[in-house]
């Protein structure tokens, strides 16, 4: 139930709502979401399975999308890996 309503507040909030007329843009950070999940799987599980997920899914970003919300995401990419290698996660 959370990260149903989650995604609904995600796709309601105003920059989706005001930016509707940008088709690709809406295109492009409705994958957002699913950039996120497999980073963060690929994190977790380095595997050639995570990686290609991964691959995928930024293929799918720079073939719908605006080339400046790709370098962003880009960007976002790099910032994550580097923050997570100087603070990696405990297991417990």
């Amino acid at each position: 139930a959370a990260s149903l309503a989650g995604a609904i507040s995600f796709m309601s909030c105003g920059f989706f709502i005001a930016g509707a007329e940008y088709f690709t843009l809406i295109n492009m950070l409705a994958f957002l979401p699913a950039c996120l999940i497999f980073l963060n799987r690929l994190l977790d599980r380095p595997d050639f399975r995570s990686l290609g997920y991964g691959a995928l899914v930024l293929a799918i970003l720079a073939f719908c999308g605006h080339p400046t919300m790709l370098v962003s995401f880009i960007y976002s990419i790099i910032i994550m890996f580097i923050s997570n290698q100087q603070h990696p996660t405990v297991e417990n």
